[in-house]
């Protein structure tokens, strides 16, 4: 997401329009999901069309503010290592110096945990970083990625290659695994179902 704005519903309290950055720090803004959808129907409510996630959940540290002066040219595809969603990552990276801008779980639900404008510290690579928008994806015992996870994250990932002017998806193009950057197994199937 880019900038926060209209109408949002911070976890326990009524809606409000246009929170500031500053004002939406370390707390879950929560997008009321359409009256069509019920609340345990698999996959979240994002609107790719605007960027914004179902969950907002913003780190509090463990990434940089800005990007020094460089343009995303890229989107970093990882998975959690685990069947993880936004509370997960959120606080695992609050006690541990990695970051990524967002986190799909398997049921499809998006979080956003760092600004796009900020760096996420997810690659291993400060230049990529700060290069880059990073995606979570959660996986189960076995290593596979649910459907709705797959779906959400690449709807998510080719709204972020739409935003930013990157073009069509396309795997070590635009679309780069963790991998690519420093030995890990991460994106685990992600990358062998994308070669």
């Amino acid at each position: 997401m880019r900038e926060p704005g209209g109408l949002r519903r911070v976890h326990g309290q009524p809606a409000m329009h246009g929170q500031n950055r500053g004002e939406a720090l370390g707390t879950l803004r929560i997008r009321p999901a359409p009256a069509n959808i019920r609340d345990d129907a698999i996959g979240g409510c994002m609107d790719y069309e605007k960027l914004e996630p179902d969950v907002i959940k913003l780190l509090t540290k463990h990434f940089t503010s800005g990007r020094s002066g460089r343009k995303v040219e890229f989107v970093g595809i990882h998975y959690m290592a685990s069947n993880g969603d936004t509370d997960t990552c959120y606080a695992t990276w609050q006690s541990r110096e990695a970051s990524a801008h967002y986190a799909v779980a398997s049921r499809g639900e998006v979080g956003q945990l760092v600004w796009d404008r900020d760096t996420g510290w997810a690659l291993g690579d400060f230049d990529a970083n700060c290069r880059s928008i990073n995606i979570e994806h959660a996986n189960l015992a076995d290593g596979t990625v649910t459907e709705a996870c797959l779906d959400s994250g690449a709807h998510l990932a080719a709204a972020i290659c739409r935003e930013y002017g990157l073009g069509r998806p396309q795997w070590g193009v635009n679309m780069q695994p963790h991998k690519h950057f420093m030995a890990t197994s991460c994106p685990g199937q992600l990358y062998g179902s994308q070669r």
